[in-house]
């Protein structure tokens, strides 16, 4: 089922009713994650799959959405290094093909990406980057820490 929140930007309750169209929007996908997208190109953000963060302390509840179609999307987007926003073994899953874009500024968090084998895009922070046509995207760092971040 699709919810019209605006005429130009979709909701969707389901991954089989984004992947059956092929408009603007976004399906929330559990907890941080969403899945977007933006002028025809599809977007995944903030995914965790099959890791239990935390030392296996936490559980998502509903559980995040895992499905093959999600490795054919045009990019990742990693806000942050908590391990309730990426996963080390489902983003060695996507083909070297696909850029995933973390914040610059974060050394341990490339190193930590560099180690898992993970070739990562580091975006400028404080500016507009074009990410695709039509699709731009502000990084932030935070103010006192290297860890968190944000993407706009």
């Amino acid at each position: 089922m699709k919810h019209v929140t605006d005429s130009r930007f979709q909701t969707w309750d389901s991954l089989d009713a984004f992947f059956n169209t092929t408009d603007d929007g976004v399906l929330y996908m559990g907890h941080a994650s969403i899945l977007t997208r933006l002028s025809g190109k599809t977007f995944l953000f903030d995914p965790v799959g099959y890791s239990s963060p935390y030392f296996d302390c936490w559980v998502f509840f509903p559980a995040q959405v895992m499905d093959p179609r999600l490795l054919g999307v045009d990019a990742v987007i990693v806000s942050h290094s908590h391990q309730d926003h990426f996963d080390t073994d489902f983003l060695r899953l996507f083909p070297a093909a696909t850029p995933i874009y973390i914040v610059e500024g974060r050394p341990m968090f490339s190193q930590m990406c560099a180690e898992a084998g993970i070739a990562v895009v580091e975006l400028p922070a404080d500016r507009l980057t074009a990410i695709a046509d039509g699709v731009e995207i502000y990084a932030i760092l935070h103010e006192t820490n290297g860890i968190d971040a944000s993407m706009v």
